[in-house]
């Protein structure tokens, strides 16, 4: 049996990477604002299962590039990509955010939907741990890295739940000499499970989209666009 008579629900990247309100966000993002724009290569950090280079695929992209610190991801994404991109150069590594990608390597589009809830415990549908309880760490390594892999004029996209203090992250982009602006938001509801798990009391005075109504708990997510700083020195 061929790979493409192989029934799609039984595809391997079915198994624990299904989307979420996150993936169809940043989905909606990047069919809207990649239109016509240079896409001759494109990176997807935290791949999963290469839904987001798959769209980028189709809106033109030439070479795709993704890393997971997941092997099971790699193995999903490559499967995926193979289907809906086969005519494209494809290259998924695992690897541990920027570790292994070359350094001498500019992509003209960095997307990342990476783990941020900062929850103790495991939470949800059976995701893989590492989609779980990081908190910012891994928004702000993969901010650390954009300035040396975003080529010039490139742009990078990331998804933001304000659970983790939105600020810290904008702040951490300035540091960089790079900027932002937000191009969607939505509110996003939490619920009593993931609420509860957050761990180590984490304070969440900071996240003034919060709001609660008797154990229901919604607060805001966002996509953010960074781009090399255009602005001259003072």
């Amino acid at each position: 049996m061929s790979k493409a008579d192989v029934p799609i629900s039984e595809a391997p990247y079915f198994n624990g990477f299904r989307p979420s309100e996150y993936t169809a966000a940043m989905i909606h993002v990047l069919e809207e604002d990649c239109v016509g724009v240079r896409l001759d290569r494109v990176m997807d950090v935290g791949v999963g299962a290469g839904i987001f280079l798959a769209a980028l695929a189709r809106l033109g992209a030439k070479e795709l590039h993704g890393v997971d610190i997941n092997p099971e991801a790699v193995m999903a994404s490559t499967t995926l990509l193979s289907y809906v991109a086969p005519d494209c150069k494809i290259s998924v590594r695992e690897g541990d955010m920027w570790v292994g990608v070359a350094t001498d390597q500019r992509f003209d589009v960095i997307v990342a939907n990476l783990p941020h809830f900062p929850s103790a415990v495991t939470v949800g549908d059976g995701r893989p741990q590492s989609w779980s309880g990081a908190g910012s760490e891994l928004l702000l390594r993969y901010l650390d890295g954009l300035p040396n892999y975003l080529s010039d004029s490139g742009v990078a996209y990331m998804t933001l739940s304000d659970i983790v203090g939105a600020q810290n992250i904008f702040s951490r982009i300035e540091k960089l000499n790079l900027e932002f602006e937000i191009v969607f938001t939505w509110t996003a509801a939490e619920t009593q499970e993931r609420m509860r798990s957050l761990k180590d009391n984490w304070v969440r005075e900071e996240v003034s989209s919060l709001r609660s109504y008797g154990g229901y708990h919604f607060l805001h997510s966002r996509i953010l666009k960074i781009k090399k700083t255009t602005k001259l020195s003072q």
